[in-house]
């Protein structure tokens, strides 16, 4: 699943310079799967849905 955005623009903001991204964890007790078969491909459904609202 490729989710980059490679034209992602800079904001600045007085002294700094970000760009906001964002990294998903998930810390389940005793370190189980969280994401497999079905639950995975639709969290990818939703994820792509979202990325293609925000262009």
């Amino acid at each position: 699943m490729e989710l980059r955005q490679v034209n992602k623009p800079y904001h600045t903001d007085h002294s700094i310079v970000y760009s906001c991204q964002y990294h998903v964890l998930f810390c389940p007790k005793y370190r189980r799967q969280v994401l497999t078969d079905a639950v995975a491909a639709r969290m990818k459904e939703l994820v792509l849905a979202k990325q293609a609202d925000y262009g």
